[in-house]
């Protein structure tokens, strides 16, 4: 997420962020479409997990989340918000996979999380949906997040700020401190 966009969610969901949050999944799709295709022409089985073929079944959830593959990739971790955190960009990332059987070179798979002793996005989640439990390999969502009560406050939120029924808070993107550091650098 471009670093002005983050800054400006300090005080709750912006219009801005909105459509940036839009055309970065419009965008996601597209290169995730356009991936599966180069893969498929190499010889290879390859689905894009887009926003329209990845479905949610139980609460809020889906079969092979886009951060769980990141943390299998390297990418980064899984925060005390169940959002992915990178050492670059914090929280302030949005994803998207494509599943394959191309021999890919990826980084050491992520076991743990460094977020062990920081409460940040805890005390700042205006839900109190962030439960303060610290992520694993082994853990179940409903062990550090409750997405029911995020969903729940963050169309309430969304729809005080921006007039749109959609889950968009932010909070705890814009809190993290390794967001924090990614918006003061030089990217």
């Amino acid at each position: 997420m471009p670093i002005e966009i983050i800054k400006g969610i300090s005080e709750g969901p912006t219009i801005d962020y909105f459509k940036t949050y839009l055309k970065l999944n419009e965008k996601l799709d597209e290169l995730g479409l356009y991936c599966e295709e180069y893969l498929i022409s190499k010889g290879y089985d390859a689905y894009a997990q887009t926003v329209d073929r990845t479905k949610e079944y139980g609460v809020l959830k889906t079969i092979m989340p886009h951060k769980t593959i990141a943390t299998c990739a390297g990418i980064g971790w899984i925060g005390k918000s169940a959002l992915l955190v990178t050492p670059e960009f914090g929280s302030a990332v949005r994803l998207t996979s494509v599943l394959t059987n191309a021999p890919l070179k990826v980084s050491e798979l992520v076991l743990d999380s460094p977020c062990e002793g920081c409460n940040i996005c805890k005390e700042a989640c205006p839900a109190g949906a962030i439960l303060g439990n610290i992520w694993n390999r082994e853990s179940e969502r409903e062990y550090i997040f409750d997405a029911l009560a995020c969903r729940k406050t963050a169309r309430r939120i969304a729809q005080q700020a921006i007039k749109k029924e959609i889950t968009l808070c932010g909070k705890c993107i814009e809190v993290c401190p390794f967001t924090k550091r990614y918006l003061r650098s030089e990217y």
